[in-house]
C-alpha cells in the first residue's frame, strides 16, 4: 500500500519548478538497456538539459547550477560588505 502525502505537482509541459521550465518528455534508453522517461527543461538562464520527473518533483534539482553560483556570489558580496564596514569602524574608533 502507498501512502501519499499530498497532491503529486504535475510535470507536463509548461509546468515549471523554481528556475526550470518543462519543454517536453525524452525516451532515452541507459547502458543496462532499460528505457526511461526524462523531461527537457530550460533553466531561467537558457540553458536546456534533461533530468529525471522525480528530482522535479521533490525539489531536488531547481536550476542548472545557476541558482547555486548565483547564491554563492550573494554569500561573497554580504561577507565582502561586512567585512569593509568593520575596517571602516576600527579606522574611525582605534581601540588605544
Amino acid at each position: 500500500m502507498r501512502f501519499r502525502l499530498g497532491p503529486r505537482p504535475d510535470v507536463a509541459p509548461g509546468a515549471t519548478f523554481d528556475r526550470l521550465r518543462v519543454l517536453d518528455h525524452v525516451v532515452v534508453t541507459d547502458a543496462e538497456g532499460q528505457r526511461r522517461t526524462l523531461c527537457e527543461v530550460q533553466c531561467g538562464c537558457g540553458t536546456v538539459f534533461q533530468v529525471r520527473p522525480e528530482s522535479l518533483r521533490s525539489r531536488q534539482t531547481r536550476s542548472c547550477g545557476c541558482l547555486h553560483r548565483d547564491q554563492s556570489a550573494e554569500r561573497l558580496r554580504r561577507m565582502w560588505a561586512t567585512a569593509k564596514q568593520v575596517a571602516a569602524e576600527e579606522v574611525a574608533c582605534p581601540s588605544m
